[in-house]
């Protein structure tokens, strides 16, 4: 009704004045109303006026905070934040749904990742504090150091990761009883290393200078593929031996995943083929690809329990607590 009467009026006052020297708009027409800014028939019609003064408002506000506080205030700021989703996500696991523990935690690794790429505006590019270690460790160097990084470098290497993996592997398969655990633990060393080679590409790091190398290592340097390889590889089988309750076996595997993954980390480092951001991102891609699949693991292990329970379990497992007796009767 009220487009039917606005027409009519629209109408009424735009007759023309015929004239001798032509057609002329009346003087007494009506100006139309404005139409309504969210309504169909004017989707066309929109001002964009508004949007763009928005966004160059917006730009500016942006540009001024960068300018005031720094790039590193800035990323200080990002790794707290960082730090306290991941935080949130461990120490409230138990009141939050499970996925959303996970995302939580996972989400707050990969930001790490993404904040070590590069100080803010010169995304790429190796940190201060990464030139600085380099030449310290480069300034201390000695030939019988030289042959402990290189033997600890040599020996994770892609292939011996791969082997290590498919042995892991089929060591928690039978464990747990579950070809479908055994293959958890292949697909958290195969999305880190997947997840590494898309990284590496999308910020193109280029490492240490070769001549400051020990070793030749082509490609890009962000993250270490070398690290996270090792500490997703390592760090599953932390997570299986916790859900598997055996006695000391957990303890043992955390002491050596962190004495192994320090070393690798260390070693390349020290040998000039990777800045210390890279392998720090590198155990943070890991952590992210450990976290997801413990909670995969958990409840494969889950169902593998349930579905054979008449099996015994191992004798070297830590008793269950809560677990039923059968007692015979005389």
């Amino acid at each position: 009704m009220v487009s039917a009467r606005w027409t009519s009026s629209s109408i009424t006052n735009t007759r023309i004045a015929g004239t001798s020297h032509g057609s002329k708009l009346s003087t007494t027409e009506s100006v139309a109303p404005t139409p309504r800014v969210f309504s169909a028939p004017t989707a066309r019609h929109r001002h964009t006026d508004l949007v763009k003064d928005s966004q160059h408002a917006l730009y500016e506000v942006v540009t001024n905070y960068v300018a005031a506080h720094g790039h590193a205030e800035i990323a200080s700021s990002a790794a707290f934040a960082a730090t306290a989703l991941v935080g949130v996500g461990w120490f409230f696991r138990e009141r939050i749904p499970a996925w959303l523990s996970v995302c939580a935690r996972a989400v707050g690794l990969l930001w790490g990742v993404g904040i070590l790429a590069g100080p803010p505006g010169h995304g790429g590019q190796p940190w201060a504090v990464d030139r600085a270690v380099s030449a310290s460790l480069i300034a201390h160097r000695s030939p019988t150091t030289d042959h402990v990084a290189l033997a600890v470098s040599n020996s994770l290497g892609p292939a011996e990761i791969a082997g290590l993996a498919a042995v892991a592997a089929l060591a928690v398969g039978l464990t747990f009883r579950s070809w479908l655990c055994g293959l958890t633990v292949l697909a958290t060393v195969g999305g880190a290393v997947s997840a590494c080679w898309c990284i590496e590409l999308l910020v193109g790091r280029a490492g240490p200078p070769i001549a400051v190398q020990e070793a030749l290592d082509w490609g890009y340097s962000f993250p270490s593929g070398y690290v996270t390889a090792t500490a997703a590889l390592l760090g599953i089988l932390v997570v299986g031996a916790g859900i598997g309750g055996v006695r000391g076996v957990t303890t043992l595997v955390t002491v050596i995943t962190t004495l192994a993954v320090l070393a690798v980390a260390c070693s390349r480092v020290y040998l000039g083929m990777q800045w210390l951001t890279d392998v720090i991102s590198g155990v943070l891609l890991a952590a992210a690809a450990v976290t997801v699949a413990a909670s995969a693991l958990h409840v494969l292990a889950d169902r593998a329990s349930f579905a054979a329970p008449a099996i015994a379990p191992s004798p070297w497992a830590a008793p269950r607590t809560g677990a039923l007796r059968m007692e015979r009767t005389p």
